[in-house]
């Protein structure tokens, strides 16, 4: 009986319907929801890394870095506008990267995994056409 179900299994890969997984999401699909995906990280993660980086440079707390960030920025000079919008130093080459990055990786692993997936499913059904 298993081994009726792993030949159904088989069958069931190498007799690809439009609502299995190679066909049920389009790759482009696959790069649009990973580049926002990479927005949305960096819109959370881009603070943190203006902090750390402070941190690394001027060898300060937590807490220090967290309090010069909010009153001056990144470039240590008093600034007109202080707060929040500190945070966000260099937050458009960040998003940049962060979105294609992850864009171009999620895209690269599912051609892959699919490519794969296709190459396993042609020699599973050669094989299973030479045994019948």
């Amino acid at each position: 009986q298993r081994q009726l179900k792993s030949e159904s299994n088989n069958d069931f890969a190498c007799n690809s319907q439009p609502g299995d997984y190679l066909h049920y999401d389009k790759l482009s699909n696959v790069a649009m929801a990973s580049f926002a995906a990479g927005a949305s990280t960096s819109i959370l993660t881009s603070p943190m890394l203006v902090v750390k980086t402070k941190q690394q440079l001027m060898v300060w707390g937590f807490r220090k870095a967290i309090q010069e960030t909010y009153q001056s920025g990144m470039n240590g000079r008093p600034q007109r506008v202080n707060g929040l919008r500190n945070f966000y130093t260099g937050f458009g080459v960040h998003i940049v990267c962060e979105s294609l990055g992850r864009s171009v990786y999620m895209f690269t692993y599912e051609l892959l995994k699919r490519k794969l997936a296709q190459s396993k499913c042609s020699e599973r059904c050669s094989h299973s056409n030479r045994v019948s």
